[in-house]
């Protein structure tokens, strides 16, 4: 039986391939949630990812890198939607149902793969969007004096 799965993204790929590598399945609880963009620049050095987390507060959210290789971005779900159901409003008619019920409500798990060896310099949660900036770790090469 084979499973099949959709590369979007430099980072599906990048998911897809290390689980062909390792024979673990790729993560893919969460991969349309939260959307996001993938930018690279000065030849993969720096790295960007903007993920859509419209709702959800600092609080809510949090950001980790495991082994320099792991980027997650776990969030805890909304505030009950009661609190902001137009329904709950007395000043307004009641609606005997709801006509489409479309925000997401739920925890999240967002998960993606990089090279070995990068590191965090800056994350900010910013008009529902986190950005999260990452480095490539360069290690400063010394001078070694060689005798023979």
């Amino acid at each position: 039986m084979f499973n099949t799965y959709k590369v979007n993204t430099l980072a599906d790929f990048v998911g897809l391939t290390d689980a062909l590598l390792t024979g673990q399945p790729p993560i893919t609880s969460s991969r349309n949630f939260p959307p996001y963009n993938f930018y690279s620049y000065d030849n993969g050095k720096e790295l960007v990812y903007v993920l859509a987390v419209a709702g959800y507060q600092h609080d809510d959210l949090d950001l980790k890198l495991y082994d320099d290789t792991e980027l997650c971005l776990t969030g805890k779900p909304l505030l009950t939607l009661n609190s902001l159901d137009p329904t709950s409003d007395p000043n307004l008619p009641r609606s005997d149902k709801n006509a489409r019920i479309g925000i997401k409500n739920a925890s999240f798990h967002w998960q993606v793969s990089l090279p070995k060896g990068y590191e965090i310099t800056k994350a900010k949660l910013k008009d529902g969007l986190m950005w999260i900036r990452l480095k490539e770790i360069t290690k400063a090469k010394k001078s070694v004096k060689i005798e023979f």
